[in-house]
């Protein structure tokens, strides 16, 4: 059982080209893999809010097929749970999900004529307890469990490139000034987009936040994460969150907050915004 929370803010934008979305797949036991995904446009690009709309299609395509395959699957294995069907599914595609979804979206902007631009993408699918989290871009997505975070994306930028390989200082002046040096993104049309990708086993109200860069302003870490906001209830994160990030930057905001039951209790339900 899940409950989702969202939100989008354009703060001291003119436009706000951050996108998302909140879709859920049913299958006809039961079985369903619910899609979560934030992909911010890039400001620096003149199309940046285009390529975001077109990574969310496509990510939600690459999602839907993976779905479609494990109800083929069941009609050759009955055997076999959907539930785990689902999850072989997923997890066969999902080692390079992010460079599929950007072939896709490479290909559409040239036959519509789309000019340059590019967007970051992050998102999670969860089947049962099973979260699967993917990525490319600096926009973050963190888990929150009995109190402590964990970051469970990695930044394609080259500030965090250059911490990774013990050159830079994360939340020192160079780090900020080249932290909005992507190297990998949606849109990109050379030299290969990354995809990084985890698998984790949700438990009683973990909590999963993910969302724009924009949103996570002043956090640069989990620990920054956890420090601040780790005593936070699910349905207030976005709004402390944004009020965090605004002290610190006028980029839009954007952020999907997920929490996780094994069972539903009475009053509790999910629902998209």
């Amino acid at each position: 059982m899940l409950r989702i929370f969202s939100d989008t803010y354009i703060n001291g934008r003119e436009t706000n080209q951050d996108r998302y979305t909140c879709i859920k797949l049913s299958l006809k036991d039961g079985s369903s893999a619910q899609f979560l995904a934030v992909a911010d446009g890039m400001g620096g690009m003149e199309c940046g809010e285009q390529y975001a709309e077109a990574a969310l299609s496509a990510a939600a395509a690459c999602v839907t097929e993976a779905v479609f395959r494990a109800g083929q699957d069941s009609i050759c294995d009955p055997r076999v749970s959907l539930t785990e069907l689902l999850c072989r599914s997923f997890e066969s595609v999902a080692d390079d999900i992010c460079g599929q979804i950007n072939t896709r979206v490479v290909s559409e902007a040239e036959k519509k004529g789309i000019g340059a631009g590019g967007a970051t993408l992050s998102a999670c699918v969860v089947i049962d307890k099973t979260l699967f989290a993917f990525n490319t871009g600096d926009s973050p997505i963190y888990l929150l469990s009995g109190g402590k975070a964990a970051e469970l994306s990695v930044r394609d930028n080259i500030a965090e490139r250059y911490v990774r390989e013990g050159r830079l200082k994360r939340g020192s002046d160079e780090y900020y000034e080249k932290s909005g040096s992507l190297t990998s993104y949606i849109g990109k049309k050379s030299g290969g987009v990354a995809t990084h990708f985890c698998r984790r086993e949700l438990l009683e109200r973990d909590i999963v936040i993910l969302g724009s860069d924009g949103a996570f302003g002043g956090i640069n870490c989990a620990e920054d994460l956890e420090e601040k906001f780790a005593a936070v209830s699910a349905d207030s994160l976005c709004r402390r969150i944004f009020a965090q990030a605004s002290r610190f930057t006028d980029d839009n905001q954007t952020a999907i907050v997920v929490e996780y039951f094994e069972k539903a209790a009475k009053g509790l339900f999910s629902f998209f915004k």
